[in-house]
């Protein structure tokens, strides 16, 4: 019987101290649960106790004072229909079983601020300065005070009687109005309030913003210097000018309508130190707003002409037949296809001959140390091409060497030209003694002839069975016919 006894005290103990445990712990909340209200907003303070207890008498304290004289409950919660200043304060609750006298631990603190009157809301716009453009995007926010929680934002355009309908907004409360791609229309002068709770407090009015939106200003690209035709290894600037009063531009580049991404620049100029014929080409540019989807409109294009420059030509003045009886030659410099004023620069083994600049023409003395030099020239002017590509390089050494040659060619030709002669007046006299010795070997045989012929009468006439008449001979020895024999 004891034990039973002892076992029934403990476990009612144990029942009393978990009981007392879950009395601990009271959780007070505000509904709305906004942390700054304004006069005529309603609030509602709930205490929750968590407890296998149903039935509870609540207690309301505000500043640590009670206050149930003061208000009108119903369960657990203390509803404030229309607040004022007054009702500021730091607000707990507790409770207490009826009929016992059994209380739970007083709750959380909770601070409820009224201030003396709706707030005005603050209107702001995004790009927050700078001109506006057509297809910009634009946001305008309207913040009212510093807890926009329960907030509903009403916007107006031009004038107060009438709400904007549609407010394409970036957020689920309408605290912003966006404009994705404005248009001049999009123009005028904005407002916002801002509504909430049941009855529906307002805020006061935003002040007015004044949104002005500017047509797209084109890009006008010029060329410095001003020219239609430039040349190698000149330079040249091209700059895009934007007329408007928006700063901070970043400029886009296009070449052939092709982007020229890897020039992008900001300031306003893009340079080519030294053009080449890579560079010729149709250029445009415009304008953009760093961090807005805002661009200009292209500018007009402009065409870089690259030509090639005129050529200088060196030439050999000196006539051929003057380079034999000559220790001097001259060189002229002219400009190949150019009908245009040049001076001239001239240049020996690269470097520049300190001579009239004038001058299309060089004179060179014979001398040892001039035999290996290399000359060159350049036609120089004020106008554009400024100057020429150097010519081709002359060496006098080549001329030594082909009047060396010439001069043994010359000297070889006139040596076959006397043996010539020389040998033709050999071959004629030797002619002529051939046929005087002719001549006199005629002379010679004729002689033979007669003597022959004589021999012949002898023989003829010492043949003795016959009579025999010797004729005279004739004058030719060789006839022998001339006798005639009698019968």
């Amino acid at each position: 019987m004891y034990e039973f006894t002892t076992a029934i005290v403990g476990l009612v103990v144990l029942m009393f101290f978990v009981q007392e445990a879950a009395l601990q712990s009271p959780v007070l909340t505000l509904n709305p649960a906004w942390r700054k209200f304004y006069p005529t907003e309603k609030v509602t303070l709930k205490c929750e106790i968590q407890s296998r207890q149903t039935e509870w008498s609540y207690l309301w304290y505000r500043d640590g004072a009670s206050m149930n004289s003061a208000l009108s409950s119903s369960g657990n919660e203390h509803t404030i229909p229309a607040l004022d200043q007054s009702h500021s304060g730091i607000y707990s609750c507790g409770g207490r079983i009826p009929g016992r006298d059994v209380y739970t631990e007083m709750s959380n603190d909770v601070t409820l601020t009224v201030d003396g009157e709706a707030p005005k809301p603050l209107l702001t716009l995004d790009p927050p300065s700078g001109e506006i453009f057509t297809g910009d995007t634009v946001t305008l926010s309207c913040r009212a005070g510093t807890d926009p929680a329960g907030w509903e934002y009403i916007w107006y355009k031009d004038t107060l009687e009438e709400t904007l309908t549609s407010t394409d907004s970036s957020s689920t409360d309408g605290s912003s109005y966006t404009i994705h791609s404005a248009a001049v229309s999009h123009g005028g002068e904005y407002w916002c309030r801002a509504g909430r709770g049941s009855p529906t407090v307002y805020t006061l009015y935003s002040d007015s913003l004044q949104l002005s939106i500017t047509a797209r200003p084109p890009a006008a690209l010029t060329l410095n210097p001003a020219r239609r035709k430039f040349y190698p290894t000149e330079k040249v600037t091209l700059k895009c000018e934007i007329q408007t009063r928006q700063t901070g531009w970043s400029y886009l580049w296009y070449k052939d309508g092709a982007s020229m991404n890897s020039v992008l620049s900001r300031g306003n100029e893009y340079t080519i130190p030294a053009l080449d014929q890579s560079h010729r080409g149709r250029y445009s540019c415009r304008g953009a707003i760093p961090g807005r989807a805002v661009y200009t409109e292209m500018s007009k294009d402009v065409t870089l002409t690259v030509d090639a420059r005129p050529q200088a030509v060196l030439t050999l003045e000196t006539a051929w037949t003057e380079i034999f009886r000559s220790d001097s030659l001259t060189l002229r410099c002219q400009v190949e296809g150019s009908s245009a004023e040049w001076n001239y620069t001239w240049y020996r083994d690269g470097r520049h001959l300190p001579l009239d600049p004038s001058g299309d023409r060089l004179t060179l003395t014979a001398g040892n140390d001039s035999y290996s030099s290399e000359y060159k020239c350049r036609g120089n002017r004020t106008g554009q091409p400024s100057y020429t590509e150097i010519s081709e390089g002359f060496r006098e050494n080549n001329i030594v060497l082909k009047r060396k040659v010439l001069v043994s060619v010359a000297s070889s030709l006139l040596l076959g030209l006397i043996l010539t002669v020389l040998g033709g007046v050999c071959l004629r006299m030797k002619r002529k003694l051939e046929n005087l010795c002719g001549d006199r070997e005629h002379v010679s045989n004729e002689e033979q002839s007669t003597d022959a012929n004589a021999a012949w009468s002898i023989v003829l006439f010492s043949i003795p069975e016959k009579k025999t008449e010797v004729l005279p001979p004739k004058q030719n020895p060789e006839d022998l016919t001339s006798f005639k024999a009698d019968q």
